[in-house]
Parts: structure tokens; sequence; C-alpha cells
């Protein structure tokens, strides 16, 4: 998503922060883990952000308390949201930005925790929810279904109203679950109406995975815009509550698509962006590279291992990451 880019995050050198009590410094945990017990006390708050500060630090990435619904459902949002709006006040009196780090994807690892099963992906391949067999398993909510979106906007609004972060990095929007998804009636009908097309059966061998059928190419790029709508309704939806530029000036969001080398660059530096090609923790990574500095950053090529695995992989992606260093000759 793309606006009038506000100043400080051109200037921004980010790291994440995993601030609740228990796990004050230490990534041990799978950050889609929803426990929460409070935040970590003051004394380790102002021993975390001095570290910040001696590293330069001016901005960081909240970690551990991503699943929204999950937190609501709970009734744990209103502590997360207490225990956020006061990490970052100490952060706001140190010149650090905070942004939140949420998953709009994620539902549950079973069925039975599902509490609003219309509200997920429907996979016509297998007829069933769309499932994700990784990170121990996720089924996965529709960014297309009008309820839960409502639901959702309604969470990330509250969020920032109640927390003051500076913004939001809403992660897990997408359709992971395979090209199967999304079958549902929300989806059908909006890529009826979209493309003048109805959805196949699951055994039409002319169209699914068929890149020279025109239909096939339309719901890849329906999927795609889908993803789209969602980050346009919500920045609409929440832009105007923490009043910045675009309030005082609203404009349309714009989406820029990035499939190639796409260069972006001001007065002061310029930056360029990749997509990593054959990730096999997502067909959607970006990386970001700073020529003048060569900086690599915020590459999303880390994840942790599921509860509980026996000898899991050390950082199973950064070979991959290496491969598209190299042919995209970084140095």
């Amino acid at each position: 998503m793309t606006r009038e880019t506000p100043d400080w995050v051109w200037n921004a050198r980010f790291t994440h922060w995993w601030f609740k009590k228990d796990r004050e410094t230490r990534d041990v945990e799978h950050h889609f883990n929803s426990a929460f017990t409070g935040i970590a006390d003051d004394k380790e708050i102002a021993r975390v952000i001095g570290r910040l500060k001696k590293a330069h630090i001016n901005a960081v990435l909240t970690h551990g308390i991503v699943r929204l619904v999950k937190l609501n459902e709970l009734g744990l949002a209103p502590k997360v949201i207490a225990g956020t709006k006061h990490v970052v006040e100490a952060c706001h009196a140190a010149d650090i930005r905070v942004l939140h780090h949420c998953s709009a994807g994620l539902a549950e690892q079973t069925l039975r925790e599902v509490r609003q099963k219309e509200w997920l992906t429907v996979d016509i391949r297998t007829g069933t929810y769309g499932r994700l067999d990784q990170w121990g398993g996720w089924y996965w909510y529709c960014v297309n279904n009008p309820g839960y979106r409502r639901h959702y906007f309604n969470l990330a609004t509250e969020f920032l109203q109640g927390s003051g972060v500076d913004g939001f990095m809403v992660d897990e929007v997408y359709f992971r679950t395979g090209w199967g998804t999304c079958a549902c009636p929300h989806c059908r009908r909006k890529f009826k109406r979209r493309t003048g097309y109805a959805l196949p059966g699951r055994n039409d061998s002319t169209f699914w995975d068929n890149m020279d059928d025109p239909r096939f190419r339309e719901w890849l790029r329906f999927r795609c815009e889908s993803v789209g709508d969602f980050y346009e309704d919500l920045a609409t939806r929440t832009h105007s509550l923490s009043p910045d530029r675009l309030a005082n000036r609203p404009q349309p969001l714009k989406l820029e698509v990035v499939s190639e080398k796409t260069v972006l660059s001001d007065n002061t530096r310029t930056i360029e962006i990749y997509p990593i090609d054959g990730s096999a923790h997502a067909d959607t990574l970006l990386m970001v590279y700073f020529p003048a500095q060569r900086l690599l950053t915020f590459v999303d090529v880390f994840t942790p291992a599921t509860p509980g695995a026996t000898n899991p992989p050390h950082f199973p992606f950064v070979a991959n990451l290496m491969k598209n260093v190299q042919n995209y000759n970084l140095r």
C-alpha cells in the first residue's frame, strides 16, 4: 500500500519487540500463540528501550500478539490493548515509533476451535475448508467474507484507538491454502460479478492449473485483487482515527504490485524492492535493498519451529534467500 509516506518511515531503523511478561526478550515461543498474562515490568521496558536507543533503533514491530480475533474470543483484547498502550507511551517518550504486527488470515489449528466456520475459506478441490499444512497446520479466514471483514475491521479500529500505535503491519492477507481457495459463496459471486466467469467445478481439467486458459488467469488475478480490496477497505476504515496528513488531505489508496525490481527514491535515498522467487515460506515475499548502504532489510525468512518439534531445521529458507541475492547480483 502506498500513500504519501510519513517522513519517519524513510528514516526508520526497525527491530521487533516481544514484550509479553513471560517472553521479555527471548523469541522462543511461536508468535501465533495468543497466551497473554501481561507485559514486562517497567524496569524491563526501560532496559529494552535503553538498548534500542543505544543501537539507534527508532521503530519497533510488536510480536507475539498477532491474532486479533483469537485475543478477542479469549477476552484478552482489553488487557492486550492496555499493555500495548503502556509500551507505546514509553516508546514515544523515547522518540521510538511502534507498529503493531497482526494477522488477518489465521483462524485455528482445529475445526473444533473455530467459532465462526462460515468465515473460513473453502477449497473447491477437497470440498471442505481450506487448510495450510505449515506451522503445525492452520485453517484460514476468507478476506472476502463480509461478516469476517466487519468483525476484523472493528477489532483493528478498537486496537488502533486504544493502543495509540503508529500503524499496523497486517500479515497473512492472502489465499494461502492453494489455488482452489476460496470457493465460498461470497468469492464465487464476487468472481462472477467482476469477471463474468463462473468458477468451474473441481474436476474441470481445462481450467485448473491451466495458464493458457484466460478464465484461470482471471481467477488468479481476482484473488490478488481481493487481497488489495481488503487492505484498501481496512485503510479507508482506519486512516482517520489517528490524525495525520492523509486525514487532513484525503486521497484514494494506491496499490502497487511488485513482480520485478521496483525502485523508489526521494532526495535522501533510493531503495530497491525485489520479489523473493521460489521461497517455500510464501510466494509473496519481498526484500528491500539499500544500494548506497549495501543493506538488505526486512526479509521474512525465519519461522520458529513448531512447538515440540524434534530436531527442527534452523532457518530453512535462508538458502533460497541467498540464491535470490546472487541472482539479483546484490552486493
